[in-house]
């Protein structure tokens, strides 16, 4: 018999596989980072446009978004919907792609006359910044993201996480040298290094269209009351969790906006086919936070959590430095190992939250409901912490909850004329306002144990 065929390896004998990177988005049939050679590493089978390869691929890699794979999108809320374990990296992605078809979709009006945004992006130099700020739009979140931002010494430090993005963008930034001693020690490149090496990107814009101080409609599209980050936000969301509102037509929805270039006014108007599109985003989100975000149960873990950041801190205050760049994985092996910590985060990490003692409106001040209720702890813990209050991280913000709902007063063409999108279902934008305040006032006391209603009523006389 002749030489025996030498036995090859899967690999070996199939050099054409991709290579181990890929990445396919359920959400829109998307199949990306194909990294065969002699073949673009995107394959987008929702639209054409092509973003710049090694531009994407390299920011991809860099330390910032890496570590986005280990931040949940929804923080704890994977507690009450098992499959709610979607991450901030596949959202980057999916708002980046979401970017690109966009480009296709939606119609920029102006000097030039009616043009894809495409080219709109492509004739001011523009393309390169408005994806990368799409991208990196939440390179700033921390371990469990929102929930953090509630612990009053990273809101005092930090603010929130848009204010962190915006400093890791600027390598003059004390926040930006800690994070290049962090990805040095990775090996990986940082998003300002990789935007500064490919030589066709204005990191200044980018941080422009985060900040929304730049002059130009595009920034509403990535930080707007109707921007591509809460499309796929939402939809992302709603998917993930298992509640199914978002099932939003993104071709409709894209196809009906409209980028008005004027010198004093640039805006965003929506087309009148596309008032339902808006509408069901909308509503998809207030139900996402009436039956997901502002869940009690999640209330109750986030509490716990922040309670337990709160006393580490106390603890390590040089921690805090650290935030920004850890995963939660690391905070919760941190949070495990620390004394006063260690019985929370095994009370979490078996599911056990705490009782939910009181919850209703108030009308006082921070300060007063912190101070009563504080009053009201001393004559009833026997232990620390036997009770937990719980603020949303807005609280009392009302004209922030007005914000919110300002979409209301997008433009919307009706033939000829403009009317504002409120006009369409006013009742509805109402309770939309209405539910965001009302949330805003809420407060609630979580317990240990639980305890009788005679407790619960002294409570709500000191808090009310």
């Amino acid at each position: 018999m002749g030489d025996k065929m030498e036995k090859k390896s899967l690999w070996e004998a199939q050099p054409y596989m991709a290579e181990p990177f890929s990445y396919v988005d359920p959400l829109y049939e998307m199949g990306v980072f194909r990294t065969r050679k002699k073949q673009s590493i995107f394959e987008f089978l929702l639209g054409e446009t092509q973003p710049p390869e090694k531009l994407i691929s390299r920011l991809i890699d860099t330390y910032e978004m890496n570590r986005l794979n280990y931040l949940k999108q929804s923080g704890l809320l994977f507690l009450i919907f098992p499959s709610s374990t979607h991450t901030r990296f596949a959202h980057s992605i999916g708002t980046m792609n979401l970017g690109l078809y966009a480009m296709e979709r939606i119609r920029v009006k102006g000097l030039h006359g009616i043009e894809t945004l495409e080219d709109y992006l492509s004739r001011n130099g523009l393309m390169e910044e408005f994806l990368v700020a799409l991208l990196l739009h939440d390179i700033g979140h921390m371990p469990f993201s929102h929930t953090l931002e509630g612990a009053n010494k990273v809101k005092e430090k930090y603010g929130d996480h848009e204010c962190i993005t915006l400093n890791l963008l600027d390598e003059n930034s004390s926040i930006y040298k800690r994070l290049k001693k962090y990805a040095d020690e990775k090996g990986s490149e940082t998003a300002v290094s990789v935007c500064k090496d490919y030589g066709e990107v204005d990191i200044s814009v980018v941080i422009g269209l985060l900040s929304g101080e730049i002059n130009d409609p595009i920034k509403e599209l990535i930080s707007g009351h109707l921007d591509i980050d809460r499309l796929d936000h939402c939809y992302r969301d709603s998917f993930f969790i298992g509640l199914k509102f978002a099932t939003i037509n993104i071709v409709g929805f894209l196809n009906s906006l409209v980028l008005e270039v004027e010198p004093n006014n640039p805006r965003i108007v929506v087309r009148e086919d596309g008032v339902q599109h808006i509408l069901h985003l909308l509503f998809a989100r207030e139900m996402l936070f009436q039956k997901a975000f502002d869940n009690d149960f999640n209330c109750a873990y986030n509490a716990m959590l922040t309670y337990a950041v709160e006393k580490w801190l106390d603890e390590n205050p040089e921690e805090i430095d650290n935030l920004p760049f850890i995963t939660e994985e690391t905070l919760l092996a941190k949070l495990t190992t620390c004394k006063v910590t260690q019985k929370m985060i095994d009370r979490i990490f078996n599911r056990k939250p705490y009782y939910l003692l009181y919850k209703g409106e108030t009308t006082l001040k921070e300060e007063q409901v912190s101070e009563r209720f504080h009053e009201w702890k001393a004559r009833n813990a026997w232990e620390e912490d036997d009770f937990i209050l719980y603020l949303p991280a807005d609280f009392q913000q009302y004209t922030r909850a007005s914000k919110e709902w300002l979409a209301r007063n997008t433009p919307v063409l009706v033939g000829r004329k403009t009317v504002v999108l409120g006009n369409f279902h006013s009742d509805l934008f109402d309770y939309f306002a209405k539910q965001a305040a009302k949330r805003m006032r809420t407060i609630r006391v979580f317990s240990k144990k639980k305890l009788d209603n005679n407790k619960r009523e002294k409570l709500e006389e000191a808090l009310t």
